[in-house]
């Protein structure tokens, strides 16, 4: 690093959010002078909590965002958050699963812009950089499910205008069907051939293909258990993704207000 100033002083056993902050700017300072000196221009960003920690915390946790904002708030470009939308350990069923692709991403980004207003940083953009679910003990992460969630988490993303979302991640290991992965390793015990693609990819596979250019608003009454998400394409046509949340088959009519459906 070009401008790094390298201490021989121990570091602390703990790392805290002003800690950070304050490494924080020294590497993005000298990442940037690197960037230019070469041509080109960077952006960095900042990792933060999206979520009030829980009583039981650390108090790193407690302080983290403010330590974060307070020292590195005005350099980072972005800020970075990470979530795993279900409980941590937890059997959840599929209901409990689609729930948290509706809550959680609009929760995420109130809670993480509130955090900046009040550290008095201006509201810049938010990338969560590692996300899936940590269901566990039903194969949920290998499942049909998982690809429902992963559609809805990626549409309720765009509707909150968060600015990237790198889902975690392309291969992992199996561990009794609680696998991140969306393709698998071949073990043995999954019965899988390496690399062979799990529900996720496929999900997210056609849903990138019926995906417009930008989003626009679509509702549903809430009793139905049906979640709506449309988009338009620049060559005029309209897009929209049905996701059937309930364990009940349903007659679903469009009712399209100042767009033009299509043929089929």
């Amino acid at each position: 690093l070009s401008r790094a100033v390298i201490s021989n002083r121990p570091l602390p056993e703990i790392i805290t959010g002003a800690l950070y902050g304050k490494h924080f700017r020294v590497f993005a300072d000298s990442m940037k002078k690197a960037a230019s000196e070469t041509g080109k221009t960077i952006y960095i960003g900042a990792q933060l909590l999206d979520g009030e920690p829980a009583s039981w915390a650390t108090n790193t946790d407690k302080s983290w965002n403010q330590g974060v904002l307070t020292e590195a708030g005005n350099k980072a470009d972005f800020f970075i958050v990470h979530n795993y939308f279900t409980p941590f350990n937890t059997n959840s069923n599929a209901a409990e699963i689609l729930n948290t692709a509706i809550t959680v991403p609009s929760a995420s980004i109130s809670y993480v812009q509130a955090q900046m207003t009040k550290y008095n940083v201006p509201v810049k953009p938010v990338a969560l950089t590692e996300w899936n679910i940590f269901a566990v003990n039903s194969k949920q992460s290998v499942s049909h499910v998982a690809g429902m969630h992963l559609v809805m988490v990626l549409n309720e993303l765009m509707k909150n205008k968060f600015g990237l979302a790198t889902r975690w991640d392309l291969a992992n290991g199996w561990n009794n069907g609680d696998d991140h992965g969306l393709f698998s390793r071949g073990e043995a015990e999954s019965g899988e051939p390496a690399w062979n693609p799990r529900p996720a990819f496929y999900h997210q596979y056609f849903f990138q293909k019926m995906l417009g250019d930008r989003c626009i608003n679509a509702s549903t009454p809430a009793s139905t258990g049906i979640a709506a998400y449309a988009s338009t394409f620049s060559s005029g046509e309209i897009s929209v993704t049905l996701a059937n949340t309930s364990v009940n088959s349903h007659t679903v009519q469009l009712d399209f207000k100042n767009f033009n459906p299509g043929k089929r």
